[in-house]
């Protein structure tokens, strides 16, 4: 399994390979398998509602289910890049993938457009704040969206980031502030204040100073 999303304390969804959908509505007790009707590797899932979850995978494809995984009906995609990575809050859904693609869909799913980016670099974890959107890749890209996803801007650091970023989670910490961590190649991680990039400080189980 590649990703998994919950959108409560009890319904929750995880997507793999071979098309392979998990489904939980006791909070991981019991998953129930479903299954796409054809191979296709699903990266990123996300669980909208007690009945809804989207679904991104290879070659841009896009798939949503409105009765609890019961079935799946596939939406047209604007890409045809794998998108590696999905995020929702609300109605607004952002998903990313190779090459630097891009995807957004501000009513749950039903239908996507094509994000404007500035990458080539793939991207491998994507956060939404509103409608303030955060993405990270390859090579120690970071890019940002202040409009749910539609255009894009690199960020850039005082410190080149030579390896992978994967994962990224962020929130509001005051008014106008935020606050998370990206993680990335060998326990490298990033921190976020107050909407600055900080160089990571230590290598995560190792215990020796980043460079």
């Amino acid at each position: 399994m590649f990703a998994i999303s919950f959108f409560d304390p009890d319904h929750g969804t995880a997507v793999g390979d071979w098309g392979t959908i998990l489904m939980t509505d006791n909070g991981g007790k019991f998953w129930q398998k479903y299954r796409l009707n054809e191979d296709v590797i699903l990266y990123g899932v996300a669980r909208l509602s007690v009945e809804t979850a989207c679904a991104v995978g290879e070659m841009g494809r896009i798939f949503i289910t409105r009765n609890k995984g019961g079935s799946w009906q596939e939406v047209d995609s604007p890409v045809a890049s794998t998108l590696f990575c999905l995020c929702h809050e609300k109605k607004l859904l952002c998903a990313a993938g190779l090459d630097g693609a891009a995807v957004y869909s501000r009513d749950m799913g039903l239908t996507w457009n094509q994000g404007q980016t500035p990458v080539k670099e793939s991207i491998y974890g994507i956060s939404i704040c509103g409608t303030r959107v955060l993405a990270v890749g390859n090579s120690g890209t970071l890019m940002g969206s202040e409009n749910g996803g539609a255009q894009w801007e690199r960020f850039t650091t005082a410190n080149a980031l030579p390896f992978w970023l994967g994962t990224i989670s962020w929130a509001r910490s005051g008014a106008n502030a935020f606050s998370g961590i990206i993680a990335g190649a060998n326990g490298r991680h990033i921190c976020l204040n107050n909407n600055t990039i900080h160089w990571p400080k230590r290598l995560v189980g190792c215990g020796k100073e980043a460079p």
